[in-house]
């Protein structure tokens, strides 16, 4: 009879549970489309090839609270990002590069002005047809357009964004033999690659080397030096990271320079030296200061000292 009554309770229970969640659901139906999904980019010209940096940005301008969630990380599952070559047709667009999260947002209520923004960027997707092959995103001059939506955690309901454009140039002067020599290979989506495996890393990082080399003042150069960065300081090698992270960080006109300038601080707190990673970041803030990179150079310095104090005062240590 006992077990009865507590199969009961519990039936009854999650009956109760059951139908405050999909009030809650309902509710966030409805409340999710006054909601606000922004999209930002450069407006900058760019040449085929190179990474665009965008921001999006979570908005509730309706005055007052509104169900809804905060997942806008793309990894996260919930937004998707759209590109179209012609401003009528958009595609979905579906890269390796960005970090793909194991997130369960729960619907929570969202306060009149809430505001948050992530930052990625776009570089290279998937082939049509072959998901193991990736190229370029913007491989040729032209106008593209983006936009985002944004779907309720039940995918019942979803907002969409503004469309963004992104103008891509015919380069010139050394910028156009270097992008000349990359049409003439069978696969020039090479200094693009940041994460080449441990079988091919060697072979690419003296190819990245060579090119970088060759083409140097180059915005192409200046992409290699990154994706070499990127790949030696994943093999361990974190002087040689450094000068191709330097190399990459001379040219101001980089639309990931601050990010790289992040690199380089985590890079030298991982070597133990906080005056280099300090000047860095000191950099980071002249040059960059509306980035996000900021506040994550910080937290990186921070959590060392923070680590280090730890261990210092421990009663283990010497």
């Amino acid at each position: 009879m006992k077990t009865i009554c507590w199969i009961g309770l519990t039936l009854g229970f999650l009956g109760v549970l059951t139908f405050f969640q999909d009030k809650a659901y309902a509710q966030e139906a409805v409340g999710f489309e006054q909601l606000t999904l922004k999209i930002e980019t450069t407006d900058k010209p760019i040449i085929p090839m190179q990474p665009v940096p965008f921001n999006i940005t979570l908005l509730n301008n309706s005055g007052h609270a509104v169900l809804g969630h905060t997942a806008i990380d793309p990894g996260a599952g919930f937004l998707e990002i759209y590109l179209s070559e012609d401003g009528k047709q958009f595609n979905h667009y579906e890269t390796a590069d960005w970090e793909h999260d194991n997130v369960s947002p729960t619907t929570k209520e969202l306060p009149a002005g809430y505001r948050r923004t992530v930052r990625k960027y776009i570089w290279r997707c998937f082939r049509p047809g072959d998901k193991r092959k990736l190229k370029a995103t913007f491989p040729m001059p032209g106008r593209y357009y983006l936009k985002a939506t944004l779907k309720t955690v039940r995918g019942k309901q979803k907002i969409t964004s503004n469309v963004v454009t992104v103008t891509v140039v015919e380069p010139t002067g050394l910028d156009k033999s270097a992008w000349d020599y990359l049409r003439s290979l069978d696969y020039p989506d090479f200094i693009l690659r940041t994460d080449y495996d441990l079988r091919d890393r060697d072979a690419a990082v003296i190819k990245l080397q060579e090119f970088a080399a060759r083409f140097a003042g180059s915005k192409y150069a200046t992409l290699a030096n990154y994706s070499l960065g990127r790949n030696l300081r994943a093999a361990g090698q974190l002087d040689e990271a450094s000068r191709a992270l330097v190399n990459a960080a001379t040219d101001k006109t980089f639309l990931l320079r601050d990010e790289v300038l992040y690199i380089l601080v985590s890079t030298c707190v991982k070597q133990e030296n906080l005056e280099k990673a300090s000047r860095y970041l000191a950099t980071l803030k002249r040059d960059h200061p509306a980035s996000n990179m900021i506040r994550i150079a910080e937290d990186r310095i921070n959590r060392y000292e923070e680590s280090r104090l730890f261990t210092r005062d421990s009663p283990d240590s010497p």
